[in-house]
């Protein structure tokens, strides 16, 4: 699930940790994002990484799993929405989702010799969302500035880091 939420959701892993129960819009399909979780210093800082706060929607399914996430963790004796989506009372450490993914990884190569998956870091999951949006989405409809404001990025950096993701794009624009 935690791994799901980085991937459609598209957020940064210090993002995800300081996420909690009251940020999430069941209703709207929303998810407030403007507190980073400081490693360093072990505190929620009250702004992300780079200050840039945002909503974002989530997809259906992603909302329907977390919703049965929190029917279950609701059930915890004093369980409030301040718990954390992951982790409840205490953020959940950076090391246990690296040693988690790294575990699943392992697990998938044993079973799938033929089909083994690379390694990846977890930011490569914020990563392959903006190449899930790109791919999946009407070309009309999506443009460096709406990833950008999705990753609480600027529209430029966006560019610069995603812009071959965007070959259409550099076809109509190229000079011949």
């Amino acid at each position: 699930m935690l791994f799901e939420t980085l991937y459609f959701a598209g957020m940064r892993i210090s993002e995800l940790q300081a996420r909690k129960w009251s940020d999430l819009d069941f209703n709207n399909g929303t998810l407030v994002i403007n507190t980073n979780y400081d490693t360093r210093n072990r505190v929620i800082t009250q702004s992300t990484k780079n200050g840039t706060n945002r909503i974002i929607h989530l997809n259906k399914n992603l909302l329907d799993e977390l919703k049965k996430r929190q029917e279950k963790v609701s059930k915890f004796y004093e369980y409030n929405d301040d718990w954390y989506i992951f982790g409840s009372i205490k953020v959940v450490p950076e090391k246990t989702v690296e040693n988690r993914k790294e575990l699943y990884i392992k697990q998938w190569n044993e079973i799938h010799p033929d089909n083994p998956l690379p390694k990846i870091r977890v930011h490569d999951f914020r990563h392959s969302h903006v190449s899930l949006l790109i791919n999946n989405t009407s070309k009309e409809d999506l443009d460096s500035y709406i990833i950008a404001e999705r990753l609480g990025h600027s529209k430029e950096m966006v560019e610069k880091v995603y812009g071959h993701l965007f070959p259409e794009r550099r076809k109509k624009y190229s000079i011949f």
